[in-house]
């Protein structure tokens, strides 16, 4: 099973979803896990919390909302991205949620791919 580790206030963290944080976002969020990464565009930091609470339950059975969001802000005070926790947070979720990752290419696929402009 794939995590994301993060470092704030001097500790590691490490999100996990399986199929009970999964489920327990569902219910928390009242939409699926395909509804919040259909509009992460519109991710807010009430949801980026629940995601960030739910991924480290596992670890960290007792963890509230009040602590996921400390965790955040700590993370946001020592220079943190929160693009980057949300971009990274939103990839381990489409995974778990069973989402297939599309494979990156090559450098020589990617220079076949390129079209000429004329000059």
């Amino acid at each position: 099973m794939r995590t994301y580790s993060f470092e704030t206030g001097a500790k590691a963290y490490t999100l996990r979803f399986d199929i009970n944080s999964v489920c327990n976002i569902e219910e928390a969020a009242d939409r699926t896990p395909i509804q919040v990464l259909c509009n992460q565009h519109r991710l807010g930091f009430s949801t980026l919390r629940l995601l960030i609470q739910h991924g480290l339950k596992w670890k960290d059975a007792g963890i509230t909302k009040d602590k996921a969001g400390n965790i955040i802000q700590t993370y946001l005070a020592e220079n943190g991205s929160i693009d980057e926790l949300a971009k990274q947070t939103l990839l381990l979720l489409a995974e778990s949620a069973g989402a297939k990752q599309k494979p990156e290419e090559t450098d020589e696929e990617q220079e076949t791919d390129e079209v000429e402009k004329p000059e």
